[in-house]
């Protein structure tokens, strides 16, 4: 018998299953209250045999949702940097979630995957790897096809069309959004199915876009906090890190260079002189810095400065005590060539080529790796998320 079919405590450890059956307990007394749940297809999941769980991520409750609906104990996939810490990490291990290093090959990882399907438990995976900033679905890598091709297991997916809004990933706060969440049948793949085709297929599946059910009631309140975390530059003049939540209406952002407000609602819109969607106002900004952004042009051309931070400081992991230690503090510049720090004693530089995994972690930490080392930039007076993006474009 697989150590998960196990009654009361799913086969874990006593003080885990413990846990784990408190969690679930109270995520359903929430729910009936705070995230109205509307659930289906989860009452035909298997009920003995192990499988591979799939969907979209957009919240950080994701995991706690869908392990709360499905009918047995689940191990879930989760970033080894959410895993690490203090506290919300090992109460999190103790639910269930093993950890897997993002934008690399994580052995250890794959073999925990392994471990727990032979003991019976679904696996809970987001393909994605990151949650959603504006509901779309972020790229997935077809290392997922190859891993259900070679486990040769059935799949389950899995969709959440309102959690992006009931709160988005840059929301300081939630709304009042009922929680959708829809499962599908078993999905089996057989040999005639390559690598590819199952790729293309946990894409189209898992593949979903922002919804509220009709006659739902909705309401947010100081819903434009965090706003400016995400959209670092004023989407009508460009002006970087110029907009900030009005003072007295907290669902209003203004621009402080050229006075444009907007008026957020609860389904991402931004009413103002010309309306759009956050995803939509992103992507103007996005379009006008360029695939290969620059804040100045002339700047670039005479200098090849593309993004520049008087006061940064870059940490690296230590390979004995897995702790952050400072690297180099100095001003920061981003060129056509690397990334470089300068202080009086020392100069540290990096050619793009060499920056791998970027990635924006919890609490909005930029993370990078140089020759497999995790670094970490922080600069107290930009956007983590625009340092970001700048990096990808010249990573690219």
């Amino acid at each position: 018998m697989p150590k998960q079919t196990t009654r009361w405590l799913y086969g874990m450890p006593f003080w885990h299953g413990v846990t784990y059956r408190i969690t679930i307990f109270m995520l359903h007394v929430i729910g009936l209250f705070l995230w109205r749940f509307k659930v289906s297809g989860n009452k035909t999941l298997p009920k003995k045999d192990p499988f591979l769980l799939l969907g979209n991520h957009s919240s950080m409750y994701d995991p706690l949702w869908v392990g709360a609906h499905t009918p047995r104990g689940v191990k879930a996939m989760a970033s080894a940097a959410v895993l690490s810490v203090p506290y919300l990490g090992k109460y999190l291990k103790m639910c269930g979630c093993f950890p897997k290093m993002k934008y690399t090959k994580d052995r250890a990882s794959m073999q925990l995957v392994q471990q727990n399907y032979d003991d019976g438990y679904p696996i809970l995976i987001f393909p994605e790897g990151n949650r959603s900033w504006d509901g779309r679905m972020g790229p997935i890598s077809q290392g997922i096809g190859r891993l259900i091709k070679r486990m040769d297991c059935p799949v389950v997916y899995f969709t959440m069309p309102t959690a992006s809004l009931y709160h988005p990933r840059w929301a300081t706060y939630p709304r009042w959004v009922p929680v959708v969440m829809k499962y599908t049948e078993v999905h089996r793949y057989d040999d005639t199915h390559s690598v590819e085709d199952i790729w293309r297929d946990v894409c189209t599946k898992i593949s979903v876009e922002p919804l509220i059910p009709e006659g739902s009631w909705t309401f947010g309140f100081r819903m434009a906090h965090g706003l400016p975390q995400y959209l670092w530059a004023c989407p009508s003049c460009y002006t970087l890190d110029t907009l900030k939540v009005s003072k007295s209406n907290g669902n209003k952002i203004e621009c402080t260079h050229c006075s444009e407000a907007w008026t957020l609602t609860v389904r991402n819109e931004m009413i103002g002189t010309e309306t759009w969607t956050v995803r939509e106002a992103f992507d103007r900004i996005s379009l006008h810095f360029g695939e290969r952004p620059v804040v100045n042009q002339q700047i670039f051309d005479a200098e090849g400065i593309s993004l520049h931070c008087e006061k940064s400081t870059i940490l690296r992991r230590s390979d004995s005590t897995k702790k952050m230690t400072t690297r180099i503090k100095g001003t920061l510049t981003l060129t056509e060539k690397g990334l470089e720090v300068n202080n009086e004693n020392e100069q540290w530089q990096v050619p793009h080529e060499e920056i791998t995994a970027i990635s924006v972690e919890i609490a909005n930490l930029l993370q990078f790796r140089i020759d497999g080392v995790v670094h970490r930039m922080v600069t107290p007076s930009q956007r983590s998320l625009m340092w970001a993006f700048f990096l990808r474009g010249w990573q690219s």
